[in-house]
């Protein structure tokens, strides 16, 4: 009876190290697969914080270009008959 009673604690401990072993490779892809997607949100918002100020700098460039025509404009003016 303790040989039974033994033997079917042996199995019922090794499935539950299996078991427990699954779940700790399970919880560490879970924990790399987090880890990258913070580092690819962490990019992006980079990414993002760069396109803003290209965006600002051409913005700046337009402006400008926008009063160098007009103050072109206004000099033409001064040789048309």
């Amino acid at each position: 009876y303790v040989n039974n009673l033994m033997q079917s604690f042996a199995i019922t401990s090794k499935q539950l190290h299996e078991s427990t072993t699954h779940l700790l490779s399970a919880i560490n892809e879970i924990t790399t697969a987090a880890n990258e997607g913070a580092t690819g949100a962490s990019n992006i918002a980079e990414s993002s914080g760069s396109i803003i100020e290209k965006a600002d700098e051409v913005f700046r460039h337009a402006a400008d270009t926008n009063n160098s025509a007009q103050n072109l404009s206004e000099k033409i003016q001064k040789f048309i008959v």
